[in-house]
C-alpha cells in the first residue's frame, strides 16, 4: 500500500496534470519506486476509481504501436 499512496499523494499534488508512471517514477527518485510497481499501484487506483487515465496511441520508427497511458486525479 506504500507504493500506492506515495502515488496517489503525488497526483494530488499536481492536480489536474497528466503524467505516464515512467514520469513518476523520475519524480520520485529517492523512495525507490520501479516502473512495474508504480504501474501496479496505478492499476489498483484506477480499479478504486481515485485515479482516472487516458490512452493515447503512438507509432514508433519500427512502425510498432505504443500505448501511453496518462494518469491524474
Amino acid at each position: 500500500m506504500k507504493t500506492s499512496f506515495l502515488v496517489y499523494e503525488f497526483l494530488k499534488s499536481k492536480k489536474g496534470l497528466k503524467y505516464e508512471a515512467r514520469e513518476i517514477v523520475r519524480h520520485l527518485p529517492d523512495t525507490g519506486l520501479t516502473i512495474k510497481s508504480v504501474q501496479c499501484a496505478l492499476t489498483r487506483l484506477v480499479d478504486s476509481k481515485k485515479v482516472k487515465f487516458d490512452y493515447s496511441g503512438a507509432t514508433d520508427v519500427f512502425g510498432n504501436n505504443k500505448v501511453n497511458r496518462s494518469y491524474w486525479v
